[in-house]
């Protein structure tokens, strides 16, 4: 538990001082994109704080910043998911240790495979909605390839969408959750049908 703490805290420093020291806008990077920003936007980079990358029609020294800061978020990226596969595999071959199986029930052995089931999908999901987007977005412009406004929207909800898939994982893979989830329904559609008859005598 205190690795991974330390290990979030890692990342969170990290992340600030590679956005501080190599992907804080200069500026030499506003005025190179002070008329396109507001061609597209209506918005001057002088009003704002902002991160900005430049690959190339530049002087070197920005360039190299430009490069280094994605390349250590990429690599930044790379090891949270590594993490990820690292953790489950040996999570995985816990489960199947022959030992483990003497320490533990059958059912609690197969709940903790669900539970790594669920925490695969878990991991997907990030890496589908948050990190993919994220390189897409970094390296695209190396390409000369412009997303324009309809990346930034798409990319938005989808980001957005992650505090909702996330927990959908967890109900669609444990049995208990899910279960519970159904007869919640059921209850609810039971008590909808209900009918009042009065009579007088």
């Amino acid at each position: 538990m205190a690795a991974s703490f330390a290990l979030c805290i890692f990342y969170y420093a990290f992340f600030q001082y590679v956005c501080e020291k190599w992907l804080s806008t200069s500026d030499t990077v506003k005025v190179y994109i002070e008329e396109h920003l507001q061609e597209e936007y209506g918005v001057d980079p002088n009003d704002y704080n902002m991160l900005s990358t430049i690959y190339n029609e530049s002087n070197p020294q920005e360039i190299f910043r430009s490069w280094t800061g994605v390349v250590l978020l990429m690599l930044m990226s790379v090891g949270s998911i590594s993490v990820y596969f690292i953790l489950g595999y040996k999570t995985m071959k816990k489960l199947n240790d022959a030992q483990a199986h003497v320490t533990m029930s059958a059912d609690t052995a197969m709940l903790q495979r669900k539970l790594l089931i669920a925490l695969t999908v878990q991991t997907v999901i990030p890496i589908c909605i948050s990190f993919t987007p994220s390189l897409i977005a970094w390296f695209a412009p190396v390409f000369n390839f412009s997303m324009g406004r309809v990346y930034n929207y798409s990319g938005t909800i989808a980001l957005s969408a992650f505090p909702f898939l996330d927990p959908v994982a967890i109900i669609i893979f444990l049995p208990i959750l899910r279960n519970r989830l159904y007869q919640a329904k059921q209850s609810g559609e039971q008590t909808g049908t209900v009918s009042i008859e009065l009579r007088t005598v």
